[in-house]
Formats: structure tokens, sequence, C-alpha cells
């Protein structure tokens, strides 16, 4: 039996795993198919890594972040107390309608003990993407908390 194992590398913890098993007379009677189907040994192991990866490609998804800017602001229309970023993630980050963003501030902080500086990301609030339709690389959020609209400026950081 094989075990390819996916394994997230903050905690060691296996985040999924398939496992490909069959007896030598399986093997034979297949050796064909799987040759012709996925070139040999290493493409069948490729697809089976493919299918461990696409099982958990939402907790993969979380384990790395990805960042953009709020490059404009508008204030709500119909409700002054709404404010609408338009920001650098779009389609092609896998941000889609109806997803929450953290809006984050990195502040340089220094290391009081070595004297080096090092930037630190603090949560400012979220945001609410709205759509996506205009192009593949921006989006539209709306930042319903009226604290947070207060705060957030153009430059500010966006994670999914």
């Amino acid at each position: 039996m094989l075990t390819i194992k996916v394994i997230n590398p903050k905690n060691d913890l296996v985040i999924s795993s398939v496992n490909i098993s069959k007896t030598l007379q399986e093997n034979l009677k297949s050796v064909s198919y799987w040759y012709c189907k996925y070139e040999g040994i290493c493409g069948f192991l490729k697809e089976a890594l493919t299918q461990a990866v696409e099982q958990r490609r939402y907790a993969l998804r979380n384990m790395f972040p990805v960042y953009g800017y709020i490059y404009r602001l508008m204030t709500h229309k119909k409700e002054p107390g709404k404010r609408i970023a338009f920001i650098t993630l779009g389609r092609e980050d896998g941000i889609k309608p109806g997803d929450t963003l953290k809006i984050v501030e990195f502040k340089r902080v220094k290391d009081p003990v070595t004297g080096r500086y090092f930037y630190e990301e603090y949560e400012i609030g979220e945001c609410k993407v709205s759509s996506t339709k205009f192009e593949v690389d921006k989006s539209i959020c709306v930042i319903d908390d009226m604290e947070t609209a207060k705060k957030v400026r153009i430059k500010h950081a966006v994670k999914r």
C-alpha cells in the first residue's frame, strides 16, 4: 500500500491522505489501463496527489492567505454609515461574491532587545465582497460596520 499525505507545515497535522493499494494480481490485470490513463507510475502518483489536494483545497487555501490592498474608497450613497472599498483581489485570486475578507494594517514595531524592526499585522475589520465582474484581479467590497468604516484607509491590506 502507498499512502500520500498532505501535511500542514504549521503543526505537522495530516490534512488529507490518499491510499493507493492493489494486489499484485490486480496490478497485472490493469497495468495497461493505468499506463495508458496516467502515463506510468509517475502519472499515477501525480493523479493521486492531485486528488488529495483537490479534496482539501479550501483547507489548503486558508493555510496560505492571499493579500491585496484597498486602492479606492467611497461612501455608500444610500447608507452613509457603510463604505465601499475597491480592492486588488479578484476572481483570479479565488475571490467570489459573498466572501468575507479581513482588512488589516501592518505596523512597524521595534524589538526592544535586539533593536531590529519588524512588521506586525493588526486586524481592522471585515468587508464582504459584492462584485467581481469588472476585472479578474479587482473586486468591490462593502464595509457594513460603522466603526470599521471610520478606520479604513486607502492602502490598507485585505486578505482572504
